[in-house]
């Protein structure tokens, strides 16, 4: 005869109260899925904690080296940034002294659209290397092999056409607060930075392969 719902539901309580107290319940909560996980404590370290920390220390660097090129030093543009009682970096901007040298709002005002500029074209070529990276998750990012697909070149050239028309093109780039002046010269530190960060991605492959083998 069947149990009555009550007892039946009380039996299947009591079985979950229980099973925490037993092996094969803590085996199957620490025993990893087989297969391809989607998102993984090392995806989210490589995301936020090193990729991520190293692509924004690129940015810092280009977005200060650039406004310290217009004379405004990173300890400057915190102080200008902090005052309560002027808004810095606008067009309409008070005069801002500092070491003898004046800064108009005008001059601020595109000091920052080009330091802006500089960071836009940073994350864009950050992101490229770290595609490459990406697609070599499991060998070292180095091999005929991350050049045979001519298309992913083809959107790096597309992407890089679009960043120069919003950034370069006078109507776009007061939209977007870029600065047609912007020097591609300082393309090249984040260029540096993307080499570092395939420098950092090839020995932390290298470290993952002698610790966890069978993972990788």
């Amino acid at each position: 005869d069947a149990l009555p719902e009550g007892a039946a539901w009380i039996q299947r309580l009591g079985r979950a109260m229980r099973a925490p107290f037993t092996r094969n319940w803590w085996i199957n909560r620490f025993e990893k899925p087989e297969g391809e996980v989607l998102v993984d404590g090392d995806l989210l370290s490589w995301s936020y904690l090193e990729a991520g920390v190293l692509s924004a220390i690129s940015l810092l660097v280009v977005f200060f080296v650039i406004l310290n090129h217009h004379g405004i030093s990173p300890r400057q543009a915190r102080l200008m940034a902090k005052d309560t009682k002027n808004t810095y970096f606008n067009k309409d901007s008070p005069t801002y002294t500092y070491n003898g040298r004046t800064f108009t709002g005008h001059d601020q005002f595109y000091a920052l659209n080009e330091a802006r500029t500089g960071v836009l074209f940073s994350i864009y070529i950050m992101q490229v290397f770290n595609l490459f990276i990406c697609k070599a998750r499991l060998r070292l990012p180095f091999g005929r092999f991350m050049f045979r697909n001519k298309r992913t070149f083809l959107g790096f050239g597309a992407g890089l056409l679009l960043l120069a028309f919003v950034t370069y093109v006078p109507p776009l780039n007061t939209v977007f607060n870029t600065s047609y002046k912007s020097i591609p010269l300082y393309w090249l530190i984040a260029v540096g930075f993307g080499f570092v960060l395939l420098a950092y991605a090839t020995a932390r492959l290298l470290v993952l392969r002698k610790s966890r083998p069978i993972n990788l």
